[in-house]
Parts: C-alpha cells; sequence; structure tokens
C-alpha cells in the first residue's frame, strides 16, 4: 500500500481550542487571588549575543565556548473523586473570567506548497458549519462541542483532515503533526462522528493513566448526546465490557488494557460494535513491551475489525511515516504547523544557544546564573525560573523521581522572599492534600506550593495528581517539576520548558522523548512564543548534539526476538484468527517487524513453533495448528 503524504504550511492559524488554539481553556479555578493576565508577546527574557549577531558554531568551537565557563547577562524581570462543591478552586465565576477574552478567528494566509490557491482558498473559507455539515453530524452535537469546548473555528489543516474524503470513507489515517497542533481535536470529532452517524463504538488508546483521567473528563461532555465515556486504565474497565442495545460508547484506554479489551471482544465475537480505533502515541510502537502490544493490537484490528484506525504522533520521522503507512494500510497526512512558535535553546558550560532547523547550534549569548547553591545545574535552573515566574508558567523536567523533589524544595527554599508568599489559595492547596492523607503532606511539596511549586510523578497518587494540575491550570502553582511521563500525558501549557539534564533515569533521551518534552512549551492556548531550554553537562555535550543531528526514528519493531512471536503465535491460535502455520506466516510477514526484516520474521517464526510444539503448547498436523489444551 502506497503512503499518500499531504503536507500544508505553518500557517498562522487561530482558533479557540486547547488543542491547537489561541485561548486557554479551563474549567477549575480560584476567585480568591486576582488573576495575572500572560501575554506571551513580551518575551525577550534573555539577552542576545554579547558578541553581535549570532552565529554558527562549528563542534570544535561549541566545545571550546562551553569549556570557558563564562558567565553572562540575563535580563530579569485511582481516578480523581469529584471536588467538593465548597472549594475555591471550583470557581465559576473565575473560570467565566478566563473565558471573556475569547479570541477564536483563524487567521491562516493558507501559504501551502502542495496544495493549489483555489483549494487551498476553499478550505480556508469553510466555517466550522461546514466542516460539520460534511461530516453528517447534527447540529445539536456542532452547538454543544462549540459551548463545552470552547471552540468557534477550526485550524485549516484540521478543514483539511475532516473534510478529506480518503479520511470520511473509512481509510486508516496516520496524523503526523507537531505537538500542540490540535490532533486530539480531529479524534474527538471523528469519534462523535463514528457514535452520531455511523451508530458504533470507538477505542482512544493513551500512552499513561494520566493522560486517560483527562481525556475522560474532556469527553465527559458527549453523554449529553447519550454517548458512554468508560475508562479503561488499572483496575478500571471490565473485561468484556457489558453489552446494552442502541448504546454508543468511547472506550479510553491505557496501551495494556485496550490490548485486553479488543482481545476480550475477538473472543467474544463483537468486534464489529468498534468502528474507530484511536491511537495516540503512535510513536510508541518502537517502546519496548509497550510497542509490542500497540503492534499486535493494530494488526488483530486489521486481520478481524471492519472499522477504521487513526494513529497520532508528534514524533515520527520519514521512513517512519513510510513504514508505519506500509503496516496500517493508511494514508499519511503530515504538517509543519504549529499552533505557536517555539524557541528552541541549549545551556552549555555557561553558554545558551539557539538550536537552527538543521541541529546546530547557534550563540545566542552568555548566561549569568546565580552561585547560591554549590549545584550548577540548580543555579541555573533558579536562574532560568525566576525571571518569568509568576507570570508565565514553566515545567521542569528531571531525570528521576528523587530529583524532581529534589529541585522543587530547593527551588521552594532558595527563590527570593518575594516569591515564596503563602497565600489563602496555596494554602488550600496544602489543605487539600493533608486531607487526602491524614494530616500528612511531604515536606518538599509543602515547601514547593508555598512558593508556587510543585512536583508532579508516579508516587502521587491519582488524586493528589489532580489537584496539583488543578491548581497549576489555574495560575496558583506556576512551577511544576516533572518526570519524562508528563511530556506525553496530561495537556498543561507552558511558556517555557527546562530540561535539567538530558536523561530519562540513567538513560540518555532519544529524539523522540526530546521533542515530546520540548512540544510542551507554546501550546494552543496562549499568544507570542514559547522556549524550551535544555540545561546539558559537559559530560553529555558530544552526545547530545549527535541526538540533535541525528534523523528520526522511533518506529523499530519490538517483535523481532522469538519471544515476542512465540506470545504472539499463541494468541493468533487462541483467538482462532489463524487456524494454519501458512496463516501465522502470512500475519506475521504483515506487521511492522515483517514489513522491516521479513526474512529475520519468518526465521523466528520458525525457531518459535518449533519450540511451542517442544513444549507441548501447539499441535501441527498437516499445516493445521491448534492448541493442545486450554492454557
Amino acid at each position: 500500500m502506497s503512503c499518500q503524504r499531504k503536507r500544508t504550511s505553518n500557517d498562522d492559524e487561530r482558533c479557540s481550542d486547547g488543542d491547537g488554539a489561541s485561548e486557554r481553556l479551563t474549567t477549575l479555578s480560584s476567585p480568591c487571588r486576582k488573576k495575572v493576565k500572560r501575554d506571551w508577546d513580551d518575551i525577550g527574557s534573555l539577552e542576545p549575543n554579547a558578541f553581535g549577531e549570532p552565529r554558527m558554531l562549528s563542534s570544535e568551537q561549541v566545545s571550546s565556548a562551553s569549556s570557558l565557563n563564562v558567565n553572562a547577562n540575563v535580563d530579569r524581570g485511582d481516578s480523581p473523586a469529584p471536588p467538593s462543591s465548597d472549594s475555591s478552586l471550583l470557581s465559576d465565576d473565575a473560570s467565566s473570567e478566563k473565558m471573556t477574552d475569547e479570541r477564536c478567528l483563524n487567521t491562516g494566509s493558507g501559504n501551502t506548497s502542495n496544495f493549489s490557491d483555489d483549494l487551498d482558498n476553499n478550505i480556508h473559507s469553510l466555517t466550522m458549519d461546514d466542516v460539520f455539515k460534511k461530516l453528517g453530524l447534527p447540529k445539536e452535537a456542532q452547538e454543544l462541542y462549540k459551548k463545552k469546548k470552547n471552540v468557534c473555528d477550526l485550524y485549516d489543516w484540521q478543514k483539511e483532515c475532516l473534510t478529506d474524503p480518503e479520511l470520511l470513507k473509512g481509510k486508516n489515517y496516520i496524523l503526523s503533526l507537531k505537538s500542540g497542533a490540535g490532533k486530539s481535536l480531529v479524534a474527538e470529532i471523528m469519534m462523535l462522528r463514528e457514535a452520531l452517524v455511523k451508530n458504533r463504538s470507538s477505542i482512544i488508546i493513551l500512552p499513561y493513566v494520566a493522560g486517560t483521567q483527562e481525556k475522560v473528563q474532556s469527553l465527559s461532555l458527549f453523554e449529553e448526546l447519550e454517548i458512554f465515556v468508560e475508562e479503561y486504565a488499572r483496575r478500571k474497565g471490565i473485561i468484556p465490557p457489558g453489552k446494552r442495545s442502541k448504546e454508543h460508547k468511547i472506550y479510553v484506554a491505557t496501551i495494556e488494557k485496550a490490548g485486553m479489551l479488543i482481545n476480550s471482544l475477538i473472543k467474544e465475537n463483537r468486534l464489529e460494535e468498534i468502528g474507530l480505533v484511536v491511537i495516540d502515541g503512535l510513536h510508541m510502537i518502537g517502546q519496548g513491551e509497550r510497542g509490542y502490544i500497540i503492534e499486535r493490537l493494530i494488526l488483530k484490528y486489521l486481520m478481524s475489525g471492519s472499522g477504521q484506525i487513526i494513529g497520532m504522533s508528534s514524533a515520527l520521522g520519514t521512513d517512519d511515516e513510510s513504514e508505519m503507512c506500509k503496516f496500517m494500510e493508511a494514508t499519511l497526512f503530515s504538517s509543519d504547523f504549529e499552533p505557536m512558535k517555539v524557541v528552541e535553546r541549549v545551556m552549555m558550560g555557561g553558554y545558551l544557544f539557539n538550536v537552527n532547523n538543521e541541529g546546530d547550534l547557534v550563540l545566542h549569548g552568555r548566561m549569568l546564573t546565580d552561585s547560591m547553591y554549590n549545584d550548577f545545574d540548580l543555579n541555573s535552573v533558579i536562574s532560568l525560573v525566576k525571571d518569568i515566574i509568576p507570570q508565565k508558567p514553566v515545567l521542569i523536567f528531571c531525570s528521576s523521581k528523587d530529583s524532581c523533589e529534589y529541585v522543587c524544595k530547593a527551588l521552594g527554599t532558595l527563590l527570593p522572599e518575594s516569591y515564596r508568599i503563602l497565600d489563602e489559595e496555596r494554602q488550600e492547596v496544602i489543605d487539600i492534600i493533608k486531607n487526602l492523607n491524614s494530616g500528612a503532606i511531604d515536606e518538599a511539596m509543602e515547601i514547593g506550593i508555598r512558593a508556587g511549586i510543585a512536583y508532579h510523578h508516579s508516587r502521587l497518587t491519582d488524586i493528589e495528581k489532580y489537584w496539583i494540575e488543578t491548581a497549576f491550570k489555574n495560575e496558583i502553582l506556576c512551577v511544576l517539576c516533572a518526570t519524562s511521563t508528563l511530556a506525553a500525558g496530561v495537556n498543561l501549557p507552558v511558556r517555557r520548558v527546562i530540561i535539567n539534564q538530558p536523561k530519562v533515569r540513567e538513560d540518555f533521551i532519544d529524539k523522540s522523548q526530546y521533542l515530546q518534552m520540548i512540544g510542551r512549551a507554546g501550546r494552543g492556548g496562549y499568544k507570542g512564543e514559547g522556549e524550551s531550554i535544555t540545561i546539558v553537562g559537559e559530560e553529555y555535550e558530544e552526545e547530545f548534539q549527535k541526538m540533535l543531528k541525528s534523523p528520526l526514528k522511533s518506529c523499530q519493531s519490538q517483535m523481532l526476538n522469538e519471544l515476542c512471536l512465540r506470545r504472539f503465535i499463541l494468541e493468533l491460535v487462541d483467538l482462532e484468527l489463524v487456524r494454519t502455520v501458512k496463516g501465522i506466516q502470512d500475519s506475521i510477514s504483515k506487521t511492522l517487524a515483517g514489513i522491516q526484516d521479513n526474512d529475520k520474521c519468518v526465521s523466528l517464526m520458525e525457531k518459535a513453533l518449533e519450540t511451542l510444539k517442544k513444549d507441548d503448547m501447539v499441535k501441527i498436523e498437516n499445516g493445521i495448528i491448534w492448541k493442545s489444551y486450554d492454557w
């Protein structure tokens, strides 16, 4: 299957959706504190190159510059329970205050290279009413979606995508766009159409539990249209799901739970109920056990389902796109559109560099860091944080959970007193967390919250994360110290992302992880520019520069080993998706593994079959294969 490529330009467009909009959408707010209006047009917080115009540096010059360690000038300037109604974090008055300045006009100029001017003008002139009409959605659904989601227009690329005949005819589709471009809005509208127009249910698959919880809350408005949303994460979700007549559902599932859900529906001969499978974070097909589950899940749905798959990613390379299109039998929609310009920077050896489109470092200026602590990285973080908070939110990615807590406590202790103001709202957050833990709160968390800072990682309970996220969205907190999982989880628009060393636990980050992290800066919801700054220690400089210039390759199959193929063969046999050895070989050749290295796949398959026969897991006779007994 050939891959059809569509590319649109980086149009200067606007809408009012949280997944690609210019207006920040929030439903939770506190009335106790006057809000600081965030206007990112006044970026200029970092001084330009003190030596004149920005210039390209060679690797040797970069190494030499970073080794100088010269100081620079910086211009200072379980699912969450329903919140209690008496919490000041939930005032409708404050929420409505944030919604008054609604900027929702699409102002894109349509400077596309792959489409004719006539087509581009036609797309730009489409209204949201026109798009919903082409989708066959009733007026009631449109009005509800626009009102509840605070959406009054779409980006041009969204209009082009949602009116594409290939998509509307049920062709599998891959959306390859930058973080925050508005992919989720397209998926939501397609799930709405699947229920109201095609009378079938949908599954949306997300990488992490935090993402499923946020998505369930986001989609809950569909229940007014009698589309029921069910969460499948951790212990939640009935396997197989309950069956009711004339009821359409959206299953919001983690990768692991989605695999179980698909298997149960196949066994029950009910997979026909699912008309649409949405995979958010498609590039994770190249990441360990989760990638293995995604690859199996896609193939099983292709083999026995009769619906559509939409994959979404912000981290697919050109080779990834081609191979994934072939594997999924999909059309590609790719664009360089971003709702907000993100300036990508690197801090090495006291110097600040811009990263250009080729991955080269261009000297921006010297960086003056505070010396209040015997830790250069921490001093750098403090300097990069205090010049923009509390007016502009900051997300700090740390390499481990312990590092998150350490940075949170240090910032809460070392920031000037003027930042450490314990107002009623921050005290309320502290009290809420204490009430959840029988009066106890971690010392680092309390010190941090007093200064508007918190940490966010897997040691927190779901309800603790919920309240931390709520406080951050509502400007009570202005800094989050988080692990890398937040990069693919909750949607928290920030002005600046700081990566405190390019590591995840003990491993050096790959390009996919890096793009996910910096993609959190400047997401739809604010005007102006976003900014990412990666603090790189001397020992990581060479490897980091290689990573910046390396091609993006996320989707390396995780099935190219005998153990994974044995498990997959057993699954195919158990689900009765194949009955012959030839059927197994044909199926495996259609996997991503088979597309990437079919000869190796066939060789491993033969070894896997021999092992399964030897262990008496399967019987093979005259090319027919079946289970030896009930496993």
